[in-house]
C-alpha cells in the first residue's frame, strides 16, 4: 500500500482513484464503487468506529484544507 504525507499526517492509500472498491451492506447486498479520489487511513488516528479514520485525499496534494466529516448514522454496509 501506498503512503503519503498530508499536512503532517502519513495516510495509508489502500483504493487508488480509479480502482474499484467491493462492498457489502447490512442486508447482505454486494456492490461496487469505482473511487474518484484515492482512499485509505490516517495512521494511528482511531475513529469512532475502533477503525483508524478514513481519509479521501484529493487531486490537490499541496492544499492547505482538509475536511472532516462526521457520521451521524450507522453505515450502511459493513
Amino acid at each position: 500500500m501506498d503512503r503519503r504525507v498530508f499536512g503532517g499526517f502519513v495516510v495509508v492509500v489502500e483504493c487508488p482513484a480509479g480502482s474499484v472498491r467491493e462492498w457489502k451492506d447490512a442486508a447482505g447486498n454486494k456492490g461496487s464503487t469505482q473511487m474518484r479520489c484515492d482512499y485509505g487511513y490516517v495512521l494511528g488516528a482511531d475513529g469512532p468506529d475502533g477503525d483508524e479514520l478514513d481519509c479521501y485525499l484529493g487531486p490537490a496534494p499541496a492544499s492547505e484544507w482538509a475536511f472532516v466529516v462526521h457520521q451521524l448514522r450507522e453505515p450502511a454496509f459493513e
